[in-house]
C-alpha cells in the first residue's frame, strides 16, 4: 500500500495539464524482500539487500532510468544498494532531512521501525537531532508498523495511536515528527497540515523533481 501511495503522490506532485505530461513510471511490487528490521538484526542486512538488488536487477531490464524505494529501514544499507545498481537510487532519509531544514527544525521526533532506530538511520546529519519514544513506546510503534502490514491502514483507532505517541516526542522538544516507517506513512493525511513530516512524500518530490530532466524519464518505484 505504501508503493501504490508513493505513485499516487508522484502523480499529484508531477506539474501536469494532461496525460502525456505525466512521467512514465514501473512499479515492481516484490513481497518477497525479507523483512528488514528482521534481516538486519539476524543477518546485518544481507538478505534484504541481495532481495532489493535482484529487483532492481529486473526494473534496470525493464528500462528504468531512476529508481525509488519506498521503504526507510532498508536505507540502512543505502550505501550497498545503491553502489550496486547500475542506474541512480535516490535516498528518501536526504530528503527527509532536506524538508526538515527547510522549516528550520534542529529538533524531530522519530516513529520507526527497531532496524531504523538501532542503525540510527535518521541521525546522520548533524544539524539535525532526534528524538526517539521510550522503550515501551518503541514497542507499540512496532505493534502499529506490524498492524498495518496486516490491513490496518484505515483505522481510526490505530491513527489515535499514531498521534499519541507523536505528542509525547513533541512534549519532548520534537518541533516535527518524522512518520520514519512507510506503513505509518499511510495515516500523513490524517493529521493536520505542518504537523509531521512524511518521508514518502519528500521521496516522491525530489523523484518528480529529478526524473523530468532525465531523457525518456521511466521511474521505477521498488
Amino acid at each position: 500500500m505504501a508503493g501504490v501511495l508513493l505513485q499516487q503522490k508522484i502523480i499529484e506532485m508531477t506539474p501536469a495539464e494532461k496525460d502525456q505530461d505525466h512521467l512514465r513510471v514501473i512499479c515492481y511490487t516484490n513481497p518477497q524482500i525479507p523483512d528488514r528490521t528482521r534481516s538486519l538484526r539476524e543477518d546485518g542486512g544481507e538478505a534484504y539487500v541481495a532481495g532489493i538488488a535482484e529487483s532492481i536487477k529486473v526494473l534496470e531490464r525493464a528500462g528504468a532510468e531512476l529508481v525509488i524505494i519506498p521503504c526507510n529501514t532498508s536505507h540502512a544499507r543505502f550505501e550497498t544498494i545503491a553502489s550496486n545498481a547500475a542506474i541512480p537510487v535516490l535516498n528518501m532519509i536526504d530528503a527527509t532531512f532536506n524538508k526538515a531544514r527547510s522549516f528550520g527544525v534542529e529538533r524531530i521526533g522519530l516513529l520507526a521501525t527497531d532496524g531504523a532506530v538501532a542503525l540510527g538511520v535518521f541521525e546522520n546529519d548533524a544539524t539535525v537531532s532526534v528524538v526517539l519514544p521510550e522503550e515501551h513506546e518503541q514497542r507499540e510503534v512496532m505493534d502499529i508498523i506490524y498492524g498495518i502490514k496486516a490491513g490496518k491502514y484505515n483505522d481510526a483507532e490505530t491513527f489515535e495511536k499514531i498521534r499519541a505517541l507523536a505528542g509525547r516526542l513533541r512534549a519532548r522538544g520534537a518541533q516535527k515528527v518524522v512518520l520514519g516507517c512507510t506503513e505509518l506513512s499511510l495515516y500523513s493525511s490524517w493529521f493536520p497540515d505542518g504537523e509531521i513530516i512524511d518521508p514518502l512524500a519528500e521521496l516522491a518530490r525530489e523523484a518528480v523533481r529529478v526524473a523530468i530532466n532525465f531523457p525518456s524519464a521511466v521511474l521505477a518505484v521498488l
